[in-house]
């Protein structure tokens, strides 16, 4: 089925899939555990193996909210409110920075529930930022929501949360070696690693540029600019799907020596809901939430928790049935809509086999989706005829600040005539082909991103001063 998967959606890559069920009958539990590796893992066409590492973007938000629950645990007499505790009272200098309520009042389960008002914004920190730095910015970042008025996912509230643990355990030790040392080390999970030099099995990662197949060259350098710890965790299918399923299902047992890694009530806050987020997409699901770095929903009338996470090149996903004692990981080394889509249908179609239930054709339903949304790209609201420019393009080049976003140099392409321009816009034929055949006859603007979504970002014209922005990634 997994490989019948891989070839329709035209995958050049492959995926790692484990499933554990529990047996609750014996004490301690008998495990049930099967692995199986699809396709290639290198553009070499070496095979996937269950020895492959992957990066898992953020996949990495649990261990995250896991460890800031250790770190309150271990000193609850200083912050006796646990998770309702106020970003003020930890880190000194958010309320120096934010003086509007979100600053005063925003709390630890604010910040993991998404609920501080602030949207995304990922194109705000560039390669080298760090979770400090990333604070700073917050309070020039346009928030398009009221406090706790709505859920808005965003990675840099994660980042601030990434603060947390050193300055609860008043510690210099950085947060990555807090992780290893109280949860990946004690689980016996040592492929699974927040630094790019010890994730020597990774799969080469896969990306699709204007409809053609890409493969991300794996080198030290595009590997270790990610922001934070949120961006640069690797694990490979054998460590992660089942260690780590089986550590979740026995709330924060190890499952090898029985020891309480996590508390336990940790592990139940974070699969409690804190938000709804919208109604299910299709008619089995129930209403989604969110709780700690967990999606919570219902399928066919069983409960789940899952979360996945998407990174150039990578779409992974662990999805766990407490009630019902088992969990599912899904890793593919398609990082474009392929691989998210890959993931979801063969993680559904497990669940149809365990819960033994007539299984859903959720290839076909993904298929339909990803139409949907590839023709949705493909079909943008033309720029209208006739349309009137407030300004010559040419005024337009020069240096701009933002507070939060940093200082880009906008060059106007292909005719600059700015001397600092000139270098940048020569390259884009090599760096960018295609990417500015028609600036000719669409007035078109350019400028270099320092982001880690980003390395280019292209702005043409539409109508009076609205210009329409695409980001690339070279």
């Amino acid at each position: 089925f997994a490989d019948n998967i891989l070839q329709q959606w035209n995958s050049p890559g492959g995926m790692g899939v484990a499933l554990v069920r529990m047996n609750n009958a014996t004490n301690p539990p008998d495990w049930v555990v099967e692995f199986a590796s699809f396709g290639n893992a290198t553009q070499r066409g070496e095979k996937m193996s269950p020895q492959s590492q992957f990066s898992m973007g953020s996949e990495s938000k649990l261990p995250t909210v896991l460890m800031i629950g250790l770190a309150l645990e271990k000193a609850k007499l200083e912050y006796p409110n646990g998770w309702k505790t106020t970003i003020c009272e930890i880190i000194s200098d958010w309320c120096l920075l934010h003086k509007h309520r979100t600053a005063k009042e925003a709390t630890i389960e604010d910040l993991m529930s998404h609920q501080t008002g602030w949207p995304r914004h990922d194109y705000s920190y560039p390669y080298h930022d760090f979770p400090t730095l990333v604070t700073s910015h917050l309070p020039n970042l346009k928030r398009f929501a009221r406090f706790r008025e709505k859920y808005q996912y965003t990675n840099i509230m994660y980042m601030v949360l990434e603060r947390l643990p050193s300055i609860i355990l008043k510690t210099d030790e950085p947060f990555s070696a807090l992780v290893t040392r109280y949860i990946f080390h004690p689980l016996r999970m040592q492929h699974t690693t927040y630094r790019y030099s010890l994730a020597t099995n990774l799969a080469d990662g896969f990306v699709r540029v204007v409809g053609l197949l890409d493969d991300i060259p794996q080198d030290e350098a595009w590997k270790t600019r990610g922001t934070s710890t949120l961006l640069s965790l690797y694990s490979q299918t054998h460590s992660l799907q089942a260690t780590w399923i089986k550590f979740l299902l026995l709330k924060g047992k190890s499952p090898t020596t029985g020891e309480q890694i996590i508390p336990a009530s940790v592990v139940e806050k974070v699969q409690t809901p804190l938000v709804t987020k919208f109604l299910g997409p299709y008619p089995e699901m129930g209403t989604f939430k969110y709780g700690g770095a967990q999606h919570l929903a219902s399928y066919r009338g069983h409960s789940f928790a899952t979360h996945g996470g998407i990174i150039t090149g990578f779409a992974v996903e662990t999805m766990r049935f407490p009630s019902d004692g088992f969990g599912i990981a899904v890793f593919t080394n398609d990082g474009t809509y392929i691989g998210e889509n890959i993931r979801h249908t063969i993680n559904y179609n497990i669940v149809d086999r365990v819960l033994e239930m007539e299984p859903i054709d959720w290839n076909s339903r993904m298929k339909a989706s990803a139409s949907r949304r590839f023709l949705r790209r493909l079909s943008p609201t033309p720029r209208p005829s006739g349309s009137l420019l407030l300004q010559a393009p040419a005024e337009l080049e020069g240096t701009y600040r933002n507070p939060s976003y940093g200082t880009v140099q906008l060059c106007l392409v292909p005719t600059t005539s700015s001397s600092a321009c000139k270098l940048l816009v020569s390259s884009l034929d090599s760096v960018l082909p295609g990417a500015f055949s028609d600036s000719h006859t669409v007035p078109t603007l350019v400028f270099v991103h320092d982001g880690h979504w980003a390395s280019h970002v292209r702005m043409q014209h539409f109508q009076g001063d609205i210009w329409n922005a695409t980001f690339f990634q070279s």
